[in-house]
């Protein structure tokens, strides 16, 4: 549950009210900000109101593991109004670059520059350029500077004066501004876009009162200048010195625009929950023929895209608007190309604290259940200042203890408020189910090799189907097929609810098969008695797959060689027997066919391999082995006199074997061991 929306307003000011809250009335007037300067003998900073001249800052610098012992430039990035300084250290040679956060005080380190640098400013580009004091090595010189790393790469020696070394960047002529000297003052410019830095010498008038301590460009042609007296003025980029502004508690030795626009409301820190906005104004004057640009900014950095003068704010940090007064009649330039009359970013922004919704944890979760009507669940989260139970969207009353007996089955959740205010719901609510009663339904195919689809109720867990009371299944769906004879349940798991359904009976018809009474074979003349599996109540015997008229009894006597089968019915089911057994006749008498061919079949009782040979070189043209069932085993086909034949697969037993000649056929017995 969000809170509701909360406005900011960044107004534009020109007088100063409180720096502790920083909170202006005249939100329609654009003001010069306040200008911040660094002393160079000790570790002080100051920050002093343009319009009334008023002291609103002081700090001492510090820099972690470091002492500071003064600074000797200070500037404000023109795109990101973060501040630049330089830094004198206890026991380190040479300058350090560094940043410093204004509204604290605390520094940064960059990078030692390498020698004693006396000025800093920026190009309008976001390029940073210094320049080396009288005494250092090398002197009066001209550097860029890598802001990211404080590297320095020659510029132009300058030269020009015994003491001082001030630049300032002028942003509606794109010049660097150098004044250099004490007794003797000299102020001359440099067009950045020259790069060999020609310097013209300006002609000035007025009282400069000695060496230039610092110099930061207003707009309009005008700087504001520090000097050895320790005296603020303004002096035209003609070089015209105005009257003295102000008297300063130090010399100020480099100086930088801070903001002057301050955010409301009156409060400097403001709690919101997650998910909830702050929407922030920027309200520009409204005489400026729409000439404002806007860039929001989060801790320091641009936000892509806000560049409106109203924005909505959702994450924790210090926020700014930094606006540009555009100096040109035109609106189609981008916020970094502008030659801007007025750029700053607020002094005093206004701190947002993003509080997380708090996290609410349901337990029993996703799922819980009870077991039967009459039964309840414990459902249970953390304490939290304010809760309240929900089902199925609806408010529960009196609901309101950290933990609930659900009783009827729904989806639960509850909404809680914590401490900071925030309400949040859980992401998953709990769903409370009332454990389902099992019960079976069955197809009726009772039928040998056929089989029975079992279907339980759905909603389980688990499903463990029972054979004459043993599990043969555990799965997780509710069909399951059987194919044996039995009393069939199934036992449901759903959450802690365990049960078993009523048992189904099935019985399934045999598989059915001929016995002989006998083996596969007859001596010619004489029968064999067939018998069909028992218990079918209807039979009808086939000889070649042609019905025999009158054999419908579950035994007959075959008299005639050829393959028996029978077809059995069972209630419900008719199939035919799963073989055919093949009845063959032989000669009983032992007395060779043809005397002028005799047959040797050998070694009898045989293991492996059996030797077939005839008498003269007769050509044994087929062989074939039948076992006693009437099952032809061995087929084939040969054209020798004698032949080899593996029986080693054989199952142990007697067979019989008929041999194909080109004088007919002969019938052995063997053994197989």
């Amino acid at each position: 549950m969000k809170k509701g929306l909360l406005l900011f307003i960044l107004t534009l000011s020109s007088s100063f009210v409180g720096f502790s809250q920083g909170f202006i009335t005249n939100p329609y007037g654009l003001s010069r900000p306040p200008i911040a300067g660094s002393s160079p003998f000790q570790d002080s900073l100051w920050a002093i109101d343009t319009n009334a001249y008023n002291i609103v800052l002081r700090h001492g610098p510090v820099l972690p593991g470091f002492t500071i012992t003064g600074m000797t430039g200070l500037t404000m990035h023109p795109h990101t109004g973060e501040h630049f300084i330089i830094m004198k250290l206890s026991a380190v040679s040479g300058r350090v670059l560094g940043k410093i956060n204004l509204l604290t005080g605390v520094c940064t380190q960059i990078g030692n520059l390498g020698a004693n640098y006396s000025t800093i400013t920026f190009r309008e580009d976001g390029q940073l350029v210094g320049a080396t004091g009288n005494g250092a090595t090398p002197p009066e010189t001209m550097f860029l500077i890598d802001q990211a790393t404080g590297v320095t790469t020659l510029a132009y020696a300058m030269g020009n004066g015994a003491d001082g070394e001030i630049l300032a960047y002028n942003y509606d002529d794109n010049s660097y501004y150098h004044w250099s000297g004490n007794g003797t003052m000299v102020m001359e410019k440099m067009l950045a876009t020259d790069l060999t830095y020609t310097p013209t010498n300006i002609v000035t008038s007025g009282l400069s009162t000695g060496e230039t301590f610092g110099a930061v460009y207003l707009g309009n042609g005008n700087f504001m200048i520090s000097n050895i007296s320790s005296q603020w003025k303004k002096v035209t980029s003609n070089g015209a010195y105005g009257p003295v502004l102000a008297s300063t508690p130090d010399d100020m030795r480099g100086l930088a625009l801070t903001a002057r626009w301050i955010a409301g409301p009156t409060v400097e820190t403001t709690a919101i929950c997650a998910n909830d906005s702050v929407m922030l104004q920027a309200l520009a004057t409204n005489n400026d023929g729409n000439r404002h640009k806007f860039q929001w900014v989060l801790n320091g950095v641009n936000i892509p895209g806000a560049t409106n003068d109203i924005f909505y704010a959702n994450q924790s940090g210090r926020y700014n608007c930094r606006i540009i007064l555009d100096s040109l009649f035109t609106n189609n330039q981008t916020m970094d190309s502008v030659i801007t009359a007025y750029t700053d970013t607020a002094w005093f922004g206004r701190s947002i604290i993003v509080n997380p919704l708090p996290v609410l944890n349901l337990s029993p979760s996703p799922n819980a259940n009870f077991c039967t009507v009459g039964d309840s669940v414990q459902l249970m989260t953390d304490s939290f200042v304010v809760m309240q139970w929900y089902r199925d969207g609806a408010m529960i009353p009196s609901a309101t203890d950290s933990s609930f007996y659900a009783s009827i089955p729904g989806s639960y959740n509850m909404m809680v408020t914590d401490a900071n205010g925030c309400s949040d719901t859980s992401a998953v609510p709990t769903s409370v189910l009332l454990s389902p009663s099992p019960s079976l339904s069955n197809t009726s195919n009772t039928c040998f090799g056929d089989s029975v689809l079992f279907i339980a109720n759905t909603g389980s867990a688990q499903y463990n189907w029972l054979l004459n009371g043993t599990s043969v299944a555990i799965s997780g769906t509710n069909t399951f097929y059987a194919n044996a004879g039995g009393n069939y349940s199934v036992e449901t798991t759903f959450g802690s609810c365990v049960d078993t359904s009523a048992s189904t009976a099935i019985t399934f018809a045999p598989q059915y098969d001929v016995t002989p009474n006998g083996s596969g074979s007859i001596c010619i003349g004489s029968n064999q008695l067939l018998t069909a599996t028992a218990g079918g109540s209807g039979y009808q015997w086939l000889l070649n797959g042609t019905a025999i008229g009158g054999a419908t009894s579950q035994t007959f006597t075959a008299t005639a060689t050829g393959a028996y089968e029978c077809i059995v019915t069972f209630p419900g089911c008719t199939d035919t027997t799963i073989s055919q057994y093949s009845l063959t006749a032989v000669d009983c008498s032992g007395i060779e066919e043809n005397e002028t061919t005799m047959i040797s079949v050998y070694p009898n009782p045989v293991h492996v391999q059996l030797t077939i040979a005839t008498s003269n070189n007769t050509i044994i043209e087929k062989v074939e082995v039948v076992d006693l069932s009437g099952r032809k085993v061995i087929s084939t086909n040969t054209n020798s006199a004698n032949v080899s034949l593996n029986v080693e697969t054989l199952r142990a037993g007697s067979y019989l074997i008929s041999i194909t000649t080109e004088n007919g056929i002969k019938t052995k017995r063997f053994i197989k061991n």
